[in-house]
This record gives structure tokens, C-alpha cells and sequence, in this order.
């Protein structure tokens, strides 16, 4: 057997591998907040939005997943109290989503969190060594995003 078709030589395998280790331990680490990693995406984003308020639409281009997905999401950190809805102000068929005072209190430890995750994820890693790795993840992410992909 070829030992370039070795999964561990290829980066999109390593890149699935990293992503699931992530995801574990951020879902451990969210488990006592009631939040998983894709719902802390949602209010990290909606925490750097003006007003901290977002269209749904927005959400769905933002984590690149479909309405459904965005609309599930939104719905069960409603139902827990971290996000409200209404419909948008000028287009009443947008959904707005914007944190409730809840989330605003998480905050500070979920940043903990991910300063120490990120910590672990870096660790023996130099600070250009860091700074090529992201260059590098952007160049291939952008170059796969569907937008500038071919058909």
C-alpha cells in the first residue's frame, strides 16, 4: 500500500481528528453552562455583533451550516434562555437573535475555557510557528469555501 494514502499524512484527516478533539473537550467543558460547542458559537458570535443581535441568516453564513440546522440551534438556546427572537424591524421575515441577559453572565467563564484550551492546543508551538499555522488554515479554508469553488 502507497504510504501517502497513510491517513496520518493526510491533513484532511488531521484537520477531522483536531476538530473532534476540540469539539470534545469544549462540549466537556460547556456541559456544566447546559450548552454545547455549536450553540457557544452561536452566542460568541452574536457577542460580537452591534447590539449583540443577529439575523438567523447571518448565523447560517457565519457557522456555514443550513437554515434548519441554524433554526434548531436557535430554537433550544431559546428554550434555555439564552437567546430571544423577534422578527426583524425592517424585514419582518428575518429572525432576530439577540442574547439575553443570561448568556451576558457565562461569559467570563466560558472565556476561561478557551484561554486554557487554547493554551493546551499551543502548547510548544512558537508564536510565528502559530501565526503561519492560522495564515495557513485561512489560505485553505478560503480556498474551499463554496463561493469560489467551481462547477
Amino acid at each position: 500500500m502507497d504510504g501517502s494514502r497513510n491517513p496520518e499524512n493526510d491533513p484532511g484527516f488531521i484537520i477531522k481528528q483536531i476538530d473532534t478533539s476540540i469539539k470534545r473537550r469544549i462540549d466537556e467543558r460547556l456541559a456544566k453552562y447546559d450548552l454545547t460547542a455549536q450553540q457557544s458559537r452561536v452566542l460568541l458570535f452574536l457577542v460580537h455583533q452591534k447590539g449583540h443581535r443577529a439575523s438567523q441568516r447571518e448565523i447560517e453564513k457565519f457557522l456555514q451550516v443550513t437554515h434548519p440546522t441554524v433554526v434548531g440551534v436557535v430554537c433550544r438556546l431559546e428554550e434555555k434562555g439564552f437567546v430571544t427572537t423577534s422578527a426583524g424591524a425592517e424585514d419582518k421575515r428575518l429572525t432576530m437573535v439577540e442574547l439575553s441577559e443570561r448568556s451576558g453572565r457565562l461569559f467570563a467563564g466560558m472565556e476561561k475555557g478557551r484561554i486554557d484550551l487554547e493554551r493546551q492546543m499551543y502548547q510548544g508551538v512558537s508564536a510565528e510557528e502559530k501565526e503561519e499555522l492560522l495564515r495557513l488554515l485561512k489560505k485553505i479554508r478560503n480556498n474551499l469555501r463554496e463561493e469560489t469553488l467551481a462547477c
